[in-house]
């Protein structure tokens, strides 16, 4: 008898305690690392893997080893997971971080990479859908544009 209580408070108390821990478990960490999508729209930019590209709202262009791309992503990773990816991801596809900055809720990178800058703005969603959004910004630098016209850098020599 002695035996068989103490099986059912056994039971009764670590059996929710076991539950909880396995319906927390399974909810996901919001502070785990986020994994990168095996092909990212751009190749050495990469994208964590919950993120889709908004085609509606993005745009690239090319022309011989000068690109521009302005791409708007969206995504159910956490703001602040998606930046610790970023400062992780970036620095492994050759990218430097030049300055980091976090205002008002929008955090912004911006790395430099041979004759290119990138601009990679991480934010929530105001409009009340609970997700995050990145906007991946990449240019030549400033004078590397291809325009035929002389670069503002240029003029004032």
């Amino acid at each position: 008898m002695n035996a068989a209580r103490t099986t059912v408070w056994i039971v009764g108390c670590l059996g929710p305690l076991m539950l909880a821990v396995l319906v927390v478990g399974c909810t996901g960490d919001p502070e785990a690392d986020l994994v990168a999508q095996p092909r990212s729209p751009v190749p050495d930019v990469p994208v964590p893997s919950d993120f889709e590209l908004v085609e509606k709202m993005s745009r690239s262009r090319s022309r011989g080893s000068w690109r521009t791309v302005d791409y708007l992503y969206r995504g159910g990773g956490e703001k602040f997971a998606v930046i610790r990816f970023f400062e992780r991801q970036m620095s492994i596809n050759g990218w430097r971080l030049v300055d980091k900055r976090f205002v008002q809720g929008r955090a912004t990178l911006n790395y430099v990479k041979d004759d290119e800058i990138c601009c990679i703005t991480v934010y929530s969603s105001s409009t009340g859908w609970n997700g995050t959004y990145i906007h991946v910004d990449i240019s030549p630098s400033g004078d590397t544009i291809p325009t035929g016209k002389p670069t503002k850098l240029q003029r004032k020599s």
